[in-house]
């Protein structure tokens, strides 16, 4: 059995760890999975699971390749730029090493010093995977680069995530789903709530931990909406809450192909995305691209106002994830990759 080794720069569970964990889970059989990560939160949920891994300090070049000494993997996934930068330097001979590019960086998106160390770390790569369409036309990459690239839109497991919706007492207007970290941009939701709130009552609800936590209670606090706005830090189960909120808003500065708006639309809610994600395809289907903070207020206030409309788009985002999330697709694309 050939051994997969994964490489991610994250101690915590976000959306690029949610696809890993569903990658070893439906490889399984087939595949001896490591997962390699900084030591943090994510060890709890890495144990419970049985999932192999190995935690670190830190991710260096000197720990990933005393990780690939002791695996010995024939395969190293590297998840997002600073991990596939670090495999291509680190991997063996006949090992084959896949980039899994899950978000947009500023620095990738025009032609640089960082833009060309990638170029040339990226001929040891044998596959790239862009996880959007959208990400294939912000990168500045050469044609080499390019020639490697596929596009595999996440998926997830509608089944599990529905299996795993716990009790919520309360229901909620808007949700913020995810890291409280500057790309995340929690600070700007807190704003647009609280703009919203001015014009009529809301509920909202913010789930997720990081290094902004003490700057979002500071300026909840500030602007005397604790009661409206609640907080829970970090949910290893987020979809009793996701089920109970109306309207998913992601305030990120970048994002890529989100989980989290998958997992949304999943469960039939309302998604705004930010402008920066645009896909013509995808607008007024459940999901909503804005920019400024009035037009996250002005689109989230024509939701919440009409109930009809609202309805209408709850419906169109269901049929829109079942459009999208091709399950069985995703998975043959992975084992063709590891095949070679």
């Amino acid at each position: 059995m050939k051994t997969v080794m994964h490489l991610l720069a994250s101690n915590s569970i976000g959306g690029a760890e949610k696809i890993v964990f569903n990658i070893i889970d439906q490889t399984k059989r087939d595949y001896k999975h490591i997962y390699v990560c900084p030591k943090g939160p994510i060890e709890e949920y890495l144990e419970k699971e049985e999932i192999e891994f190995l935690a670190v300090d830190r991710l260096t070049y000197r720990s990933i390749k005393e990780s690939i000494k002791r695996f010995r993997p024939n395969i190293i996934h590297a998840h997002d730029f600073r991990m596939t930068m670090l495999g291509s330097v680190c991997k063996g001979k006949n090992m084959r090493l896949i980039a899994h590019l899950h978000s947009t960086r500023p620095q990738f998106t025009q032609k640089g010093i960082w833009t060309c160390i990638f170029n040339v770390l990226a001929t040891r790569c044998n596959q790239i995977i862009l996880v959007s369409e959208h990400l294939l036309k912000e990168f500045k990459f050469n044609p080499t680069t390019f020639s490697k690239c596929i596009v595999l839109q996440n998926i997830i497991r509608e089944d599990k995530i529905k299996q795993s919706i716990n009790e919520v007492g309360e229901s909620y207007d808007l949700m913020y789903l995810g890291r409280l970290e500057k790309e995340k941009n929690p600070i700007k939701f807190i704003r647009v709530f609280g703009e919203l709130l001015k014009g009529a009552p809301i509920k909202g609800i913010m789930v997720g931990d990081g290094a902004l936590r003490n700057e979002v209670r500071n300026q909840i606090h500030s602007k005397n909406i604790s009661k409206e706005l609640i907080t829970t830090g970090f949910e290893e189960n987020p979809y009793g809450y996701l089920n109970k909120s109306k309207i998913l808003v992601m305030t990120s500065q970048y994002e890529g192909a989100s989980i989290a708006g998958l997992e949304a639309l999943a469960l039939s809610k309302v998604v705004i995305f930010p402008k920066s994600n645009y896909n013509e395809r995808f607008n007024e289907r459940g999901v909503f691209f804005c920019g400024s903070e009035e037009e996250y207020i002005q689109t989230i206030r024509k939701l919440l106002l009409d109930q009809g409309y609202y309805n209408q788009q709850s419906k169109k985002g269901y049929e829109l994830f079942k459009e999208i999330n091709k399950e069985d697709d995703y998975l043959t694309t992975i084992y063709r990759l590891y095949q070679g």
